[in-house]
């Protein structure tokens, strides 16, 4: 699936690609997520395709061509985009964006396949979706160390940023919302949470998008972080800087996915 987002975007995202690479070549760790809105009439169909692109995805991880792919129901969302699933592909470089799905790696997926068995069952698995937009992301902020493996549920929060204000937006999340939503995780009130900043897509919607993980639909419940923010830092207001934060920003849509496969390193 990753590589209908890159032969999509074509030269221009290529293009884009170069000039992110030199702009953050200095960041100590690069995720990258090329993200694909999908849409299927027919989930069974669909479940059955799924395995072909599991199966290929588990060899592109092997030869490192990836360092994850998960796919995801959008099990509840605020607007009326058609898509009803989610695929996330994941890379720690951006040299690697261009490596599509090879012949080699679709024939160690399915090594008793012939050839003419392997491009008919490509066709049905490509026949049984069709992508609704795509976009790039690059992960700025995250309490998980390496990439989460847990999560069943994720709550999503497509964030819109008043033009010029990125900075001032980055540095309320990173300094009094981050420290929270860790201690949140070691309270096992969330399993995750990571901020990801849209570099290729449509720009206009939205531009960040802020991700919280559960291990279940219990602990979703649970989701409030006030007693967190006040525990690590007892002389800031959570009020205070939810209205700062506010200034700058506003949600532009929220979805709920599940995990409906996932192969990561």
């Amino acid at each position: 699936m990753s590589s209908i987002i890159l032969t999509l975007a074509g030269k221009k995202i290529q293009f884009l690609f170069i000039c992110l690479c030199m702009s953050y070549a200095m960041q100590a760790q690069t995720v990258i997520g090329v993200v694909e809105y999908i849409k299927s009439d027919d989930d069974e169909l669909f479940l059955d395709a799924e395995k072909v692109w599991h199966k290929i995805n588990e060899e592109r991880l092997n030869e490192h061509t990836i360092v994850g792919w998960v796919l995801y129901k959008v099990m509840n969302k605020s607007t009326d985009d058609a898509y009803n699933y989610v695929a996330l592909t994941l890379y720690d470089s951006f040299t690697k964006l261009d490596n599509g799905i090879s012949e080699q790696v679709v024939r160690r997926a399915f090594p008793a396949a012939g050839t003419k068995e392997r491009g008919e069952m490509l066709h049905r698995a490509e026949a049984a979706f069709q992508v609704v937009s795509s976009g790039v992301f690059h992960r700025r902020l995250s309490c998980n160390t390496g990439l989460d493996k847990q999560s069943e549920y994720y709550l999503i929060r497509e964030i819109r940023v008043k033009p010029g204000k990125s900075h001032e937006y980055l540095k309320i999340k990173s300094e009094y919302f981050e420290p929270a939503y860790r201690e949140a995780i070691s309270e096992q009130k969330r399993s995750a949470w990571s901020l990801w900043e849209k570099w290729a897509g449509n720009m206009k919607d939205f531009q960040y998008v802020d991700v919280n993980g559960y291990l279940n639909l219990a602990q979703l419940e649970q989701a409030g972080i006030s007693e967190n923010f006040s525990k690590i830092q007892p002389d800031k207001a959570l009020e205070t800087k939810s209205t700062q934060l506010a200034a700058l920003c506003k949600p532009s849509n929220t979805e709920l996915w599940k995990v409906v496969s996932r192969v990561v390193d």
